[in-house]
């Protein structure tokens, strides 16, 4: 008797989870507005503009280290 509850009772346990894994809300992939209106990596270069010198205490950096802050 123990054993036919045990396997009812994983039988259960089981069923239960599948329902969970099947009835999960499926949350649709929503696109940025960039992908929405086509855009690509190639449309957003890098920019080497100066916007963060001061953050920087003053130091003196390349213009690929200027890009990585602006990153």
């Amino acid at each position: 008797m123990k054993k036919v509850l045990l396997w009812v009772g994983a039988l259960v346990v089981a069923g239960v989870i599948v329902a969970v894994w099947y009835l999960r809300p499926c949350v649709p992939a929503i696109a940025d507005d960039a992908k929405a209106s086509g855009k690509t990596v190639v449309d957003f270069p890098q920019t080497a503009s100066n916007a963060f010198d001061a953050m920087d205490g003053g130091i003196a950096l390349t213009e690929e280290e200027t890009k990585g802050r602006n990153t």
